[in-house]
């Protein structure tokens, strides 16, 4: 069986008050599973309601230009049509 080492990933919470907004929740995790488990325990109640998207990403930390999440919540609304 094959050990990965703990990685970086960022969960990305899309929600809506007025506007399409993101949230965004760094972690550090062994897998995806564990990702997610932290994911589910660590999401904001405040969004239970509004909530219609969540993506977990593993980060690169080679990659610095971020994920389309981060770019999206810096930006603010999006313009797109979900």
């Amino acid at each position: 069986m094959s050990h990965a080492r703990r990685g970086s990933y960022r969960v990305t919470i899309r929600y809506y008050r007025r506007t399409q907004q993101y949230e965004i929740i760094e972690l550090e995790a062994d897998h995806l599973q564990e990702a997610l488990a932290q994911a589910t325990e660590r999401f904001p109640s405040a969004l239970l309601d509004t909530a219609d998207l969540v993506e977990i990403r593993r980060v690169n930390p080679a990659d610095s230009s971020g994920t389309l999440g981060e770019d999206a919540a810096r930006r603010g609304p999006s313009s797109r049509n979900a």
